[in-house]
């Protein structure tokens, strides 16, 4: 059986092998034709208006031209002043242009306003806007309640705020409105009372989403990042997935699929077909996720030839980190999995589309400031997993060279 200083030993040497030749591959064209010049048209016909400025920022950032998205943005923006609803939907998408390419302070200023965009239904999760918390009142000995928004992977990656808020600003205690997936990874060291959605709220002073928190707490640069949140997992639950480890190869998790009802989920999942070209022979491959309804017999005939791979039945996320903490390097989509492994602090190889790309892994970048253990492996085009796949298995094979040839010189 493999040490602790040996496992932390081949991580190191996983990192030290994913920050070598990872240059971050450019991103473009969309998923549908757009015919600008039919919007470039309508804002000739109506140069006053603010929504066909809107549709072209809008098409030029699916385009990925970001810089011209924004400009158009601004002028939208600076049009509709006093026009419901063209401002929080400029604003909102500006801000998503914003944070892809780095600009942390204009951006979460922007992306405040999700919050009350035409898609929301319940502007503001029907809270009253009054109570709404934005860094400057103080919340010194009061009651904070702080709403989990989206998804688990959100709730991973912002967790690491919830210590500099209760230190910086001392609330008396804090009611999270938060997924039950996510809230046994919490410590119970924080002043913090959990809510389940539909629960009834009672008295607060003030509310907060919890993305807002980098706004509130002035994140404007990467250096404003806290560390990422990396959840207490018992020793002994570790130590139960022991058997999960290989002391003679490079010990791999695989997750290639999210949220099948996500928005961009055509685009940030891959097939099993497609992603289990990721495999080799070399490697022990440890499945971190759940098949998906009709893939059984493709994964099946998959593990058929590799003996070398296996499942794993877990309960929940503490579990699953328990599964991560026996592993080498974890292979993953942008989901949930991704986050969890990063913040555990092992080497994360994250697969990133072209289309739709979430804000949180910018642009270009083959690595993250929010994840210093991550790996970012883009898609050279929208639709080719190909590419991304094949530098993927590229770099596993290195890892399991490395692996092999420390074990022949022991």
């Amino acid at each position: 059986m493999a040490s602790v200083s040996d496992r932390d030993e081949r991580r190191a040497s996983a990192t030290r092998l994913l920050a070598v030749g990872l240059a971050a591959i450019v991103v473009s064209k969309s998923e549908k034709a757009v015919d600008l010049a039919a919007l470039e048209q309508a804002i000739t016909l109506k140069p006053r208006d603010p929504f066909p400025h809107y549709n072209m920022g809008i098409s030029l950032l699916h385009l990925n031209r970001h810089t011209e998205a924004i400009a158009l943005l601004d002028k939208s923006i600076a049009l509709g002043e006093g026009v419901d609803n063209a401002d929080a939907d400029a604003h909102y998408n500006r801000g998503i242009a914003r944070l892809l390419m780095g600009d942390f302070k204009g951006g979460f200023a922007d992306y405040e306003y999700r919050l009350t965009t035409t898609e929301n239904e319940l502007p503001n999760f029907g809270l009253p806007a009054a109570k709404k918390w934005t860094g400057e009142q103080s919340i010194a000995g009061k009651t904070l309640l702080l709403y989990c928004e989206q998804g688990l992977g959100d709730d991973i990656q912002f967790f690491r705020f919830l210590r500099p808020l209760t230190e910086r600003h001392k609330p008396a205690t804090i009611k999270m409105v938060t997924h039950s997936a996510t809230k046994i990874l919490l410590p119970a060291d924080l002043p913090i009372s959990i809510l389940e959605a539909g629960a009834e709220l009672g008295d607060y002073d003030h509310w907060v989403a919890l993305m807002s928190l980098p706004l509130c707490l002035k994140v404007e640069s990467i250096a404003d990042i806290p560390p990422p949140f990396a959840p207490e997992v018992e020793p002994g639950r570790i130590a139960h997935c022991r058997f999960l480890r290989s002391a003679e190869k490079l010990n791999v998790g695989l997750c290639w699929a999210g949220n099948f009802q996500h928005k961009n989920d055509r685009h940030r999942s891959i097939p099993w077909q497609k992603f289990s070209k990721v495999l080799n022979r070399e490697a022990n491959f440890v499945v971190l996720q759940q098949l998906r309804p009709g893939e059984e017999k493709a994964f099946a005939e998959t593990a058929a030839q590799y003996q070398n791979m296996r499942r794993v039945e877990v309960r929940n996320f503490l579990d699953t980190a328990a599964v991560i903490l026996n592993l080498d390097v974890v292979v993953s989509v942008d989901t949930a999995v991704a986050h969890l492994a990063a913040s555990l602090n092992v080497p994360t190889m994250v697969l990133i589309p072209a289309f739709g790309t979430d804000w949180r892994w910018q642009l270009y970048r083959s690595n993250s400031p929010w994840y210093p253990m991550a790996a970012l492996f883009r898609q050279p085009k929208v639709g080719d997993w190909d590419t991304a796949i094949k530098m993927v298995k590229d770099s596993l094979q290195a890892m399991s060279r490395g692996v092999a040839e420390k074990l022949g010189a022991a």
